[in-house]
Formats: C-alpha cells, sequence, structure tokens
C-alpha cells in the first residue's frame, strides 16, 4: 500500500515534479478502486475515467475542481431523480439483446 504524503508534500511535489504529482496520484487511485468491492470496480474505474476525460484540458487546478464538482452535481441530480421517480427511470431503461452471429459471418 502506497502512503499518502501529508498536504505541505503533496504540494512541495507538485510545484517541483507534476509528473511524479501525476503518477502517484494514479497510483493511490488504481489503489482505491483495487481496493473497493470486485463488483464496483468497473463502475469506479468508469467515473475515473469520465473524470479523467473532462478535466484534460482543465489549465489550472481551480478549473479541474469546478469540472469535477459539476460531475458531482450531475451525478447527484440524476440519483435524486431516480429516487424521486423510480417508476419513471425504470420506464426509461433500455432492453438490451444479445447479438448472434449470422451464419454467413462463420464462413
Amino acid at each position: 500500500m502506497t502512503d499518502i504524503p501529508s498536504f505541505d508534500e503533496l504540494m512541495q511535489l507538485v510545484q517541483s515534479d507534476p509528473e511524479q504529482f501525476d503518477a502517484l496520484k494514479a497510483r493511490l487511485i488504481d489503489q482505491q478502486i483495487q481496493d473497493a468491492p470486485r463488483h464496483l470496480q468497473s463502475r469506479l474505474r468508469s467515473v475515473q475515467f469520465q473524470a479523467d476525460i473532462k478535466t484534460r484540458n482543465s489549465t489550472n487546478p481551480v478549473s479541474r475542481c469546478v469540472v469535477l464538482s459539476n460531475l458531482m452535481h450531475e451525478a447527484l441530480d440524476s440519483l435524486g431523480e431516480v429516487i424521486s421517480n423510480p417508476y419513471a427511470y425504470l420506464q426509461n431503461r433500455a432492453n438490451v439483446y444479445p447479438l448472434r452471429a449470422s451464419r454467413s459471418s462463420h464462413r
């Protein structure tokens, strides 16, 4: 398990070696995902991927924080809609059908 440096150490690291800071951040995030229950890991990786994509164009920490805050608010709004009207949520779910290989594709 990777120890989390103190806030001051993280500030020093991000200022002196941003690439090493990013590598540490990625390791710590991955460690947290691996420590989560197995049935949640795929969803957590998806959330992290979305966060990475949405923040990749952020030019500073404040911008990144605002983007992540908006992402969390969107998720909470969606959850609130499901909680307040679960029947509408269940009616809007898509039916997913498995694809079957056609016989012509086995040639």
